[in-house]
């Protein structure tokens, strides 16, 4: 299963470049359109969504975002158009539990499932109508029946269409949108059973204020490779200032990390950091500061010996490099070729080829390592900001899946820890059967191991949530991070 919440910027292209080819093909206007003076497409930035929305939306799809970088690598829609299709795309699927109830209350009968274009065609117009003031109604009214008008597969609903944000534009806004009175998962546009896990690990204030924070869009944040230290923190405050310039042509907010001092935070809409020349360099890598703290918490040093075991795309492998000062050995593995290309890539734009070893999972029986890090595939839950799609495209069974992998993943790390070494296992979610409950079954069953403390001197600003021995949380309502949680244990000497 593909590791979800990872944010390696280039880490996708090669699947994007394939989505571009299909949007170019499908972005082209039908003849009867072009044909007609009377009649202009709807604007590229809500074909863009709205493929992004049908595309993305699958569980065998690889997410929203890929199909809209796919529309950046075409080229064929402008930066403004692109934010304006990533606001609309990722609103729809915040909001979508909250906007399917505005649509039932217009419709008749539910859509036929092969009108899927449709469905998502009238939740995107309705949601510009509630969340988007500054587009005039008029406007979002016509741009839903174009919509509608130009899929080649759906014919005969534009009508359907027109009538039914015809009734929402009547509506005035303060009835359409979410009042305090809803309940709180429908409002927020939660399914109850990811509140209900939610609220098992946040048992003592509730979930509420965790999910208003997931529903809103995360800072970048970006990590400076080969170490860092005042000065030349502040030298890179001031170059990225000069590189930056988002997809509305504004300058994004830039300032420091809430928790590590080392971390910068980027706010602004359709931010692009492979765009930046710093990235290309290799002198920034895109990491969210929670999995930032992996690294420090691991504990490594130089000189020592490191293994890796789910390293791709590369993110916390470059961090750990950085730590050792590229000194002693750092083994990165995976399972797949594929995934292997995907961490090389990235190896290699931070100039790390020639000190990160990678091989396959399955090539490393027997040895053994001072530091042995499980950065597990996850259900992704503590990624919502940045994947607002993944709540519609997990189910509950996922879990139960998921923590088989996840077990079978320890105790295959636990066989490369060295008497006296140290196993790090983190995961971006707050699932309790993915942290707590994983890192219990661990130590039930594999008795030469225990909780360890942080290691001293770390550059923490703000420490994250301790969760118990060798165990720590991060919260988006709390650190302005993932969701996420690390484990830190030790085996007896």
């Amino acid at each position: 299963m593909e590791k979800a919440g990872r944010t390696e910027a280039c880490g996708r292209a090669d699947l994007a470049g394939k989505l571009a080819m299909k949007i170019r093909r499908k972005n082209r206007t039908p003849q009867s359109l072009r044909e007609s003076p009377r009649e202009r497409p709807p604007s590229p930035a809500r074909r863009v969504a709205l493929d992004a929305l049908v595309q993305g939306l699958s569980p065998k799809t690889k997410g929203v975002d890929v199909v809209l970088d796919a529309a950046r690598v075409e080229g064929t829609i402008d930066a403004r158009d692109l934010a304006l299709a990533q606001e609309i795309a990722y609103g729809v699927c915040r909001h979508r539990r909250w906007l399917e109830q505005i649509l039932n209350r217009f419709l008749h009968k539910p859509l036929p499932a092969g009108a899927a274009k449709v469905h998502e065609a009238l939740l995107m117009g309705i949601y510009q109508a509630i969340f988007l003031d500054r587009v005039p109604m008029h406007a979002i009214v016509d741009e839903t029946v174009r919509l509608v008008r130009v899929s080649r597969t759906e014919k005969g609903y534009h009508g359907l269409a027109n009538a039914i944000m015809r009734k929402v534009a009547d509506q005035p806004r303060e009835a359409l949108v979410p009042g305090e009175g809803i309940p709180w998962p429908v409002r927020l546009s939660i399914p109850d059973w990811i509140a209900s896990e939610a609220g098992h690990v946040l048992a003592g204030e509730g979930p509420e204020k965790l999910f208003e924070a997931m529903n809103q869009p995360a800072p970048l944040h970006l990590r400076i490779t080969g170490g860092i230290d005042e000065e030349k923190l502040k030298e890179f405050e001031d170059r990225f200032r000069g590189e930056v310039v988002d997809q509305a042509g504004a300058v994004p907010e830039i300032d420091r990390g809430g928790m590590l001092s080392e971390s910068l935070h980027v706010r602004g809409r359709g931010f692009v950091p492979s765009d930046l020349p710093s990235f290309r360099q290799g002198l920034i890598t895109v990491e969210d500061e929670a999995a930032q703290l992996t690294g420090w918490l691991s504990g490594v040093k130089p000189g020592d010996s490191v293994l890796d075991l789910c390293a791709s795309p590369g993110g916390k492998t470059s961090h750990i490099a950085d730590l050792m000062n590229r000194t002693g050995r750092l083994l990165a593995t995976d399972i797949s070729d594929a995934k292997l290309e995907r961490l090389r890539e990235t190896l290699t734009r931070l100039q790390l080829g020639e000190f990160v070893e990678t091989r396959l999972a399955s090539d490393i029986a027997g040895e053994q390592f001072d530091v042995v890090l499980v950065d597990a595939p996850c259900s992704g839950l503590g990624t919502l900001r940045r994947h607002p799609e993944i709540r519609w495209r997990r189910e509950p069974k996922d879990l139960k899946n998921l923590a088989k992998q996840q077990g079978k993943l320890l105790r295959q790390a636990a066989g490369h820890v060295r008497p006296g070494g140290v196993l790090v296992y983190s995961v971006c979610t707050f699932t309790q059967v993915e942290t707590d409950l994983a890192a219990d079954r661990f130590l039930q069953g594999n008795g030469e191991f225990s909780a360890l403390d942080a290691p001293e001197g770390l550059p923490f600003i703000e420490p994250p949530l301790r969760a118990g021995p060798g165990r720590w949380r991060v919260w988006p309502h709390r650190n302005d991070g993932d969701a996420f949680f690390i484990a830190r244990l030790i085996r007896k000497a």
